[in-house]
């Protein structure tokens, strides 16, 4: 996929004010990217035009970066470091009872998700590498909450890695749905966002939970 310049008809300074040595370059582009992407669709970022924000030759991205797509796995790989921790500091805030949990850190993901609807984007992005790790490690917080569930005798489930990916994805789904149309033509608009993921998260949980008798 081709660069998209999205510094098109900006003049570059001279070549002399843009040294390629800048420390920390790498991090700084990821960085650079992280902020231009809150505004501007994955599609639209281009190499070059970091390597001017940076200050550095148009080349110099290349060192770290074979292409643009190496660039957003990178960008993706830093999301997922950052919505990871704060999945478990919910889990950890909401105690020892299961549903809790589940709740607390389903709600952290559709919080990060809501605030940074383009970064996460690029996270569910499909890779062409086999280092998928940082995502699998996502989806594992949730599958050892439901596991603890099955154990205790509370979720009517057998396979917590499966059932995790389904509430991910509907999760996902509907924080998408919830964000894009927040104030607009939604049932009741005057909800909050948080209230409204509460009583979904609620109805998905009721469905899973061990029922006695028939």
């Amino acid at each position: 996929m081709d660069d998209v310049d999205i510094c098109a008809g900006t003049s570059d300074p001279p070549r002399s004010t843009r040294p390629y040595h800048h420390g920390d370059l790498r991090a700084d582009l990821v960085a650079r990217a992280l902020d231009i992407l809150r505004d501007t669709p994955p599609e639209a970022l281009s190499l070059r035009a970091l390597a001017w924000a940076a200050g550095v030759s148009h080349n110099a991205p290349y060192m770290h970066f074979k292409d643009k797509d190496a660039l957003l796995r990178a960008v993706a790989d830093e999301g997922f470091a950052r919505m990871g921790p704060a999945i478990v500091a919910a889990l950890d805030r909401a105690g020892d009872n299961w549903r809790a949990r589940l709740t607390g850190g389903c709600l952290a993901y559709c919080h990060f998700a809501r605030d940074h609807a383009s970064w996460v984007r690029v996270m569910l992005r499909p890779r062409n590498d086999a280092d998928e790790t940082a995502g699998a490690a996502t989806i594992a917080l949730l599958s050892r909450e439901l596991a603890q569930g099955i154990d205790a005798g509370h979720l009517a489930v057998d396979d917590p890695d499966d059932t995790a990916l389904m509430i991910w994805s509907l999760l996902h789904g509907c924080c998408d749905v919830v964000s894009t149309m927040e104030g607009g033509p939604l049932p009741d608009p005057g909800i909050a966002f948080e209230t409204r993921i509460i009583g979904f998260l609620d109805r998905i949980f009721t469905g899973l939970v061990v029922r006695d008798g028939p």
